[in-house]
C-alpha cells in the first residue's frame, strides 16, 4: 500500500504509470467526494466503465458513513491548521457492484494539497482476501451463535430448499419438547400442521420477499397444537440462503380474543334482549295498569253517583271506607306505573342513539328548569345559576334529565321552615369541570352518602316523600356514562351539595344569575 503523498504538484509520468498499472484500485475525488478519475482495476471491481462514474459522488457506491465522517474531520483539521499531521486513514468499506452484490474492500486514504490549497483525496482499494473473510466469518459466527443460543425467543434455522431444520436454540427445545438431536433431524412441516406443500410454498415466498411475519400453528412433542406468530428473515451465505424463524407462542392471546369475542356477542345478545324487555315493559306491562286504572276511575264515578242518588240508603262509614280503598288502589297503580317508567329510563341510559355534541351548560339547565316550572311555581322555590357557565360535550337529553332529577330532589326534600333556594355553580380546569347543585333543604346523614346512589334506595317512607328510589341512581349512571363521577356533601338540617364532573370544551356561556 502507498504511503501518504503530501504537497505534490502533479503526478508526473511515473505517478501516471503507477495509477494505470497498480495492482489495486485507485480513485481520485474532491474534498466533497466527487470522483475525478478512477483506474481500470477499480472499474473492474465495481463492474462499471470509467466514464460512467466520473463526476459522480462516491457515496452513491458505498454507504460507509464512518469513513466519510472521518475524512470530513481531517478536512476540518486542515482548514484550521493548513497541515495534515496524521497517517493515512485505513479501514474496510463495502461497495455496491453492478450486479447488486456487496463487495468488502480494504481502503487506505491519502490527501494531495495542490499549490492553490485545493484538496484531492486518493483512495487505494483492495478486495478483501479469502483469509480476511475467514476472520470476519469466524467473528460473525461467534457473535451469531452467542445471540442465537442466548436468545429467550424460540429460534429455528431452516433450509428452505428441503425444509430441513438446521439448528434450534434451547428456547425451541423447551417449547417443542423434542430433544435437540431429534428436532434437528426433522423437517419444518413435521411441526407445522399445515402440511408439506403449503409450507414449501410459504418458504419460497419468504425467500423472495426476504422478510415476512405470519401466523401459523405448530405441533409439540406431546401432540398439543399451539397458535404461533412467526418472524422470519433470510440469512445469505456463500453456499446459499437459510431461513431464520423467531417463533412466539400466540395461543393465550388468540384464546383471549376468542373469549372476548364470545363475551361481546353474549353482551350484544343480552342488550338486544334488554331492548326487547324495554319495549314489552313500556307497552305490554303498562297496558294492564292503564286498564285497571281506567276501570277503577269508572267504578269510583259509578259509586259516587249511586251515593248521591241514594243518600239515605248508604252508610256514611261504608262510603268513607270505600273511598279509602279506592284511593289506595289508585295510588298503588300510579306508583307501579311510575316505577316501570323509571326502570325503563334507567335501563336506557347510555344505550340511546343520542348525538354527542358541544352544548351550553346554561341552556341545558334552563331547559330542565322550564320542564319543572309548575313544581317551582307551586313551591315558590328559587333557582340561582352562576354567571359564565361552561360549554360541555355531552348527550344533551341525559344531562337535562340529570338536572331535572337533582333540582326535583332539592325541592322535594326542602326544609319546612324556609323557602327552597337552589344554587347551581361550576368551577374547574381546562379538561374537567365540577358542577355543584346546592340546596338549603333537610340534608343527609354522612352514613348515607354512598347508599343514596343505589337503585331502589330510599331514606324516607313513601308516606313522607313519594318517589321510587331510582332518581339518584339514574344521575350516577348518566355521569358514569360521561366518564365523570358524582358525590354528595351535606350537613343535616343545613342542606346538601351534589357535585359531579363533566368534560368541557370552548368558552363559557354568559347567563343571568336568578330564575324563579
Amino acid at each position: 500500500m502507498l504511503n501518504q503523498i503530501e504537497n505534490v504538484e502533479n503526478f508526473g509520468s511515473l505517478a501516471n504509470d503507477f495509477f494505470v498499472n497498480a495492482p489495486f484500485g485507485i480513485i481520485i475525488t474532491s474534498s466533497d467526494f466527487i470522483i475525478y478519475d478512477a483506474n481500470e482495476l477499480f472499474c473492474q471491481i465495481l463492474g462499471v466503465k470509467s466514464k460512467d462514474i466520473k463526476d459522480k459522488s462516491l457515496k452513491l457506491f458505498s454507504a460507509n458513513k464512518e469513513i466519510f465522517l472521518g475524512i470530513q474531520k481531517c478536512l476540518l483539521c486542515y482548514k484550521d491548521n493548513y497541515t495534515y499531521n496524521h497517517k493515512p486513514l485505513k479501514g474496510k468499506m463495502r461497495f455496491a457492484c453492478l450486479d447488486k452484490y456487496s463487495l468488502l474492500c480494504n481502503v487506505s486514504i491519502s490527501f494531495i494539497v495542490k499549490s492553490n490549497a485545493c484538496v484531492r483525496i486518493i483512495w487505494f482499494i483492495e478486495e478483501v482476501s479469502f483469509s480476511d473473510y475467514e476472520i470476519i466469518d469466524k467473528s460473525f459466527q461467534d457473535f451469531f451463535e452467542c445471540f442465537f443460543y442466548d436468545d429467550p425467543m424460540i429460534s429455528i434455522v431452516v433450509n428452505p430448499i428441503d425444509g430441513k431444520i438446521i439448528n434450534v436454540n434451547p428456547s425451541a427445545v423447551e417449547f417443542y419438547g423434542y430433544s435437540r438431536e431429534l428436532i434437528r433431524s426433522m423437517h419444518i412441516w413435521e411441526i407445522d400442521v399445515h402440511g408439506k406443500k403449503k409450507v414449501q410454498e410459504q418458504m419460497e415466498s419468504l425467500c423472495k420477499i426476504r422478510q415476512r411475519n405470519f401466523h401459523s400453528r405448530h405441533r409439540l412433542f406431546s401432540g398439543l397444537e399451539r397458535d404461533v406468530y412467526v418472524y422470519s428473515g433470510v440469512i445469505t451465505l456463500s453456499g446459499g440462503v437459510l431461513l431464520l424463524l423467531h417463533v412466539v407462542d400466540d395461543t393465550d392471546r388468540i384464546n383471549s380474543e376468542v373469549i372476548i369475542r364470545r363475551q361481546t356477542e353474549d353482551l350484544q345478545r343480552s342488550n338486544s334482549e334488554l331492548e326487547q324487555f324495554s319495549y314489552v315493559a313500556s307497552h305490554d306491562l303498562r297496558q294492564p295498569l292503564r286498564v285497571v286504572f281506567g276501570y277503577i276511575s269508572l267504578l269510583e264515578e259509578l259509586c259516587n253517583r249511586i251515593y248521591c242518588n241514594n243518600l239515605k240508603n248508604i252508610d256514611d262509614d261504608l262510603y268513607k271506607e270505600y273511598n279509602e280503598y279506592m284511593f289506595f288502589i289508585k295510588n298503588a297503580v300510579e306508583r307501579m306505573d311510575r316505577l316501570i317508567v323509571d326502570i325503563l329510563d334507567y335501563s336506557r341510559i347510555g344505550r340511546r342513539q343520542n348525538i354527542v355534541d358541544i352544548f351550553s351548560l346554561y341552556d341545558i339547565i334552563c331547559e330542565a328548569v322550564f320542564d319543572l316550572n309548575p313544581l317551582i311555581q307551586e313551591t315558590k322555590a328559587v333557582i340561582s345559576i352562576q354567571d359564565n357557565m361552561p360549554n360541555i360535550q355531552c348527550h344533551k337529553l341525559e344531562i337535562v334529565r340529570l338536572f331535572q332529577n337533582l333540582i326535583e330532589n332539592a325541592i322535594k326534600y326542602r326544609h319546612p321552615d324556609r323557602v327552597s333556594i337552589i344554587t347551581i355553580s361550576s368551577y374547574g380546569d381546562i379538561d374537567k369541570y365540577v358542577v355543584c347543585v346546592e340546596d338549603n333543604g333537610i340534608g343527609i346523614e354522612s352514613c348515607h352518602f354512598d347508599r343514596i346512589f343505589g337503585i331502589f334506595q330510599r331514606l324516607h317512607n313513601y308516606s313522607e316523600y313519594n318517589g321510587t328510589g331510582i332518581g339518584l341512581a339514574i344521575c350516577k349512571k348518566i355521569i358514569e356514562h360521561h366518564k365523570g363521577k358524582i358525590w354528595v356533601e351535606s350537613t343535616p338540617g343545613i342542606g346538601a351539595k351534589f357535585l359531579f364532573t363533566l368534560s368541557r370544551i370552548g368558552k363559557r356561556s354568559p347567563a343571568p344569575t336568578l330564575l324563579c
